[in-house]
């Protein structure tokens, strides 16, 4: 059996778990000098959010090919075996980030998104959602932060990270609630006050969607 390597990034030379802690990518930067496949790989102590707005292509998630179908969010826990084959026209980003400080700051901060933190998965945004979000002003402000020489980055970049995966959730939640109030015609109200990790996993690629990849 072929043996999966880890990285801090994907490619890169170890370092100290400390040093990638916060770490901001467009997907090309990456996956271009690679001719856009990233092998099967794992990071021992981090997390990979991935943002796609446009292009294509396929994620492994441990055993399992699932196509990329843009806008989605792709998460990728900490010990999580991934790669990639990305279409050349893939607009995307990739934020990674230790995954103990994330949950840590989430715990206080948001504790609903602890258990979306720990649970791998590809999960779609519809079109209307990823248009009326806030999500890419944060994107920017996120990129600035990480491209900055100050050495607090990782400071400003957490709590705008949970920034973001709080403003992903809420347009999860507004559109779940459109499609149900068209479903019922208006008759009646979208149940508000079930959990939102049940509306979130529900939003999850099922299994049958997936297809296994061979040995």
């Amino acid at each position: 059996m072929r043996k999966i390597p880890s990285y801090n990034l994907y490619g890169e030379s170890p370092r100290p778990p400390w040093y990638d802690a916060f770490n901001f990518e467009w997907i090309v930067e990456r996956s271009a000098p690679n001719d856009w496949h990233i092998d099967a790989h794992r990071h021992d102590a981090l997390l990979q959010f991935l943002y796609i707005r446009g292009g294509g292509g396929e994620v492994l998630i441990e055993n399992c090919l699932i196509e990329i179908v843009p806008p989605c969010v792709i998460m990728l826990p900490a010990q999580t075996v991934h790669g990639f084959n990305f279409a050349p026209d893939v607009d995307g980003l990739v934020i990674t980030v230790a995954q103990r400080s994330i949950e840590a700051i989430a715990s206080i901060a948001a504790p609903g998104l602890v258990p979306v933190l720990q649970r791998a998965g590809l999960m779609r945004v519809s079109a209307s959602a990823a248009r009326e979000s806030s999500l890419m002003p944060i994107v920017e402000l996120l990129e600035k932060e990480f491209r900055a020489t100050d050495r607090a980055r990782m400071a400003a970049g957490m709590p705008l990270l949970i920034a973001l995966l709080c403003t992903w959730r809420v347009s999860v939640n507004m559109n779940r609630r459109r499609a149900s109030h068209r479903r019922t015609g208006g008759r009646s109200r979208s149940n508000a006050s079930g959990s939102w990790r049940r509306r979130i996993s529900a939003s999850i690629v099922p299994s049958s969607s997936m297809r296994r990849r061979s040995a």
